[in-house]
């Protein structure tokens, strides 16, 4: 009796063969071998397949979070002490914080791979604008926002609203400014009232 032993992915299995004469023994241990040489490949080629098949898979669901992601409006949050006092309203996501005063947008954008200090900083300052002008959030969003700084409960800031849009009422004579957008880009509209003079 001849004892054989094949060994490979998925295989670790005895095989024994019964010759009838020396020469088929042979003949059957080299099909054998083949057989199963040829399902190894196989099954090597349809693993990797599968393998293939399921990054494919993956990468679809990623490719629609991704591209959900861009369309999540922005969400901005009143500043209640979480921010330095001339901020009114901010947000924040991936890579960047927007800040809102009377007189300008500040947009502050983390460098990619760069340390935590590292930042652009682009100001959109609005001339001639209406420095008091009053700040008010529009069409609230369902969550809410809370920072627990520290151990000191008083440094605490919870239940902090969350909004659509901000609108500056009144940053030009009869002139509104409202800024909205989504994760990928801010948008601000100057609304003009009857008798303001965009000019």
């Amino acid at each position: 009796m001849i004892r054989t032993t094949f060994t490979g992915r998925s295989m670790g299995r005895s095989l024994s063969i019964q010759p009838q004469s020396v020469e088929h023994a042979l003949w059957r241990l080299v099909w054998t071998m083949v057989a199963l040489l040829i399902l190894n490949c196989l099954g090597t080629a349809y693993a990797a397949d599968g393998r293939n098949a399921q990054s494919s898979v993956s990468s679809a669901p990623r490719a629609r979070v991704a591209a959900n992601y861009g369309a999540v409006p922005l969400s901005f949050e009143p500043n209640l002490g979480q921010s330095d006092k001339t901020v009114q309203f901010l947000a924040r996501g991936s890579g960047y914080s927007l800040f809102l005063t009377p007189g300008e947008a500040v947009l502050s954008l983390k460098q990619e791979n760069a340390a935590e200090n590292n930042l652009d900083v682009l100001r959109m300052q609005l001339l001639g604008a209406n420095a008091t002008a009053a700040a008010t959030g529009l069409d609230p969003q369902s969550g809410v926002v809370n920072y627990f700084v520290g151990n000191d409960p008083t440094r605490w800031h919870t239940g902090i609203p969350t909004y659509d849009k901000v609108n500056y009422a009144g940053i030009y004579p009869r002139i509104d400014l409202v800024f909205y957008g989504n994760q990928r880009q801010l948008e601000y509209d100057f609304v003009v009232k009857p008798g303001g003079k965009p000019a």
